[in-house]
């Protein structure tokens, strides 16, 4: 196991050029003990104001709620002044992202999940509208995998135009007596349409999601600024 400690004096950041250098730390850690223990004394020595902007990035909401007992029974029993120590926020990610978009200067509104699966299967109406099918019935559990799918696309910094070449380049030849290579050639094509009918169903809602709030935070700024990020 590990624990990432990102510190940054200041995430305020009006352009790419200017932003603050991070001070990255990995631990590493033998047994669940050690794991807690490394994670307890990161967040005890802060004092109060700076817990409030520190985040630990946790998996899970429960794996937070565990982790912060935890912490609460190892550390108010060795502490001597238990009112003057604060514990910082456990977030997942969507939460993390949810944090920083309430902190962002001017403000902003996050699409929900809900709204994101409404915008897909807008997308992939109009995808089928255009005679771009898929191999298979697009049914509304398929949504969610769907959508799970274009963030991790957008999450590794991929486009849907390098995903779509890149695709065709390795199926296109094989496609023509090979059922496999057809049938994901198909699929590569409706989803890449797919995906960008569903950025543009975004672009007409006057709300962020995650991929556009990162651009956003980039370019904007939060008040107060995060000072300290535990990644697990």
């Amino acid at each position: 196991m590990s624990v990432e400690l990102f510190l940054n004096k200041d995430l305020t950041v009006k352009s790419v050029p200017e932003i603050t250098p991070r001070l990255t730390r990995l631990f590493r850690v033998s047994n669940l003990q050690s794991f807690q223990n490394t994670i307890s004394d990161l967040v005890s020595p802060g004092s109060p104001s700076k817990n409030s902007d520190t985040v630990v990035l946790v998996p899970t909401s429960a794996a937070g709620v565990q982790l912060s007992r935890t912490i609460q029974v190892t550390k108010f029993n060795k502490e001597a002044t238990k009112q003057n120590f604060r514990l910082p926020e456990f977030l997942t990610r969507s939460d993390w992202y949810l944090a920083m978009l309430n902190r962002l200067v001017p403000a902003e509104s996050l699409l929900s999940d809900i709204e994101r699966n409404v915008c897909m299967w807008a997308a992939i109406r109009k995808a089928r509208d255009s005679e771009i099918s898929p191999p298979f019935k697009v049914r509304s559990g398929l949504l969610p995998a769907i959508v799970d799918f274009y963030d991790q696309l957008m999450r590794l910094g991929r486009s849907i135009d390098s995903f779509h070449r890149l695709m065709v380049t390795e199926l296109e030849p094989n496609a023509g007596f090979d059922r496999g290579a057809s049938s994901l050639l198909r699929q590569t094509h409706f989803l890449s349409s797919a995906f960008t009918n569903f950025k543009d169903q975004i672009s007409k809602i006057q709300k962020l999601d995650e991929h556009e709030l990162r651009a956003r935070l980039l370019k904007g700024q939060m008040v107060p600024p995060f000072l300290s990020l535990i990644h697990i």
